[in-house]
């Protein structure tokens, strides 16, 4: 007898997964969007808060430059109001009294040739029959004059400093210090920018005392150096207008000439004040 035995069906093993890394990567793909999205929201914070700062510099800064700018315009009218008292104080001082005026002797030095014209006019205009006692320098152990001990004629302090206690000596109508103090200033600082200020202001205070004849020596010194500056057109009109008083119309109206060529921006100020010079010196 055949015996058959049972035959039971093949068991197969449950799948199992390959791999845990596959596990674990899905579930870190899972929480990822989570992650993603919190660190999205501290960059937006951290950029708003950065913004915020530099909103608040910003503000800050805005505030402190139209702080300066409201300042720096105050101090530009305040400049221009003392430049306005100051050219009024000394016209009125140069109109207080007409003496009449005594004619150089022209040497020929410092000319200077203006544009347009082949033979030397301007001249230094220094009376070397009669020089002026500014124009004779004593010995130093006896006087101590601006050009030989300038800093005794200036005030403590800065360049700046010193020159606009200069400045103000004209303002107090103290014409004599003043002169001094811009003297000892054109031989300490030779090259400081306010140099052609200091020449300039020179020579009207000259011209304020009737000393046309420094005056002009002065503002033809600083025409050379200085024609390009600033002061450049009321230099040339002023020694026009100390020129035309000395009676030396013909070089006064080269000057005026000069200033409607080179200048032909100046201001309305310098502009009447040639047109008035024209008329005193008859020019055509």
């Amino acid at each position: 007898m055949v015996r058959i035995n049972k035959i039971h069906p093949k068991s197969h093993p449950k799948p199992r997964p390959k791999s845990w890394g596959l596990v674990v990567a899905l579930l870190v793909l899972g929480a990822w969007p989570v992650q993603a999205d919190e660190a999205q929201d501290r960059f937006r914070s951290e950029t708003e808060v950065r913004l915020m700062e530099m909103e608040s510099r910003f503000r800050t800064v805005t505030g402190q430059y139209e702080e300066a700018m409201y300042r720096l315009t105050q101090m530009n009218r305040q400049l221009e109001n003392a430049l306005s008292d100051m050219e009024f104080r000394l016209q009125q001082i140069e109109r207080g009294q007409q003496p009449v005026p005594t004619m150089p002797d022209l040497s020929g030095e410092g000319q200077i040739i203006l544009d347009g014209t082949d033979q030397p006019i301007l001249l230094t205009a220094v009376d070397h029959a009669n020089p002026p006692v500014e124009a004779v320098a004593p010995p130093a152990s006896l006087k101590a004059t601006p050009e030989t001990h300038p800093e005794q004629f200036l005030e403590p302090g800065t360049p700046e400093e010193q020159f606009r206690a200069a400045f103000f000596l004209v303002r107090r109508n103290e014409l004599d210090k003043a002169i001094l103090s811009f003297r000892a200033f054109i031989t300490l600082y030779p090259n400081h920018i306010y140099r052609a200020n200091a020449a300039y202001w020179l020579g009207r205070s000259y011209a304020a005392q009737h000393n046309h004849v420094d005056a002009a020596r002065v503002l033809v010194d600083a025409y050379n150096k200085h024609a390009d500056s600033e002061k450049g057109a009321e230099i040339l009109l002023h020694l026009g207008l100390s020129l035309e008083q000395l009676g030396q119309n013909q070089e006064a109206c080269s000057a005026f000439d000069e200033l409607d060529r080179r200048y032909n921006d100046a201001s309305a100020a310098v502009k009447e004040g040639a047109i008035d010079g024209r008329t005193k010196a008859g020019c055509s």
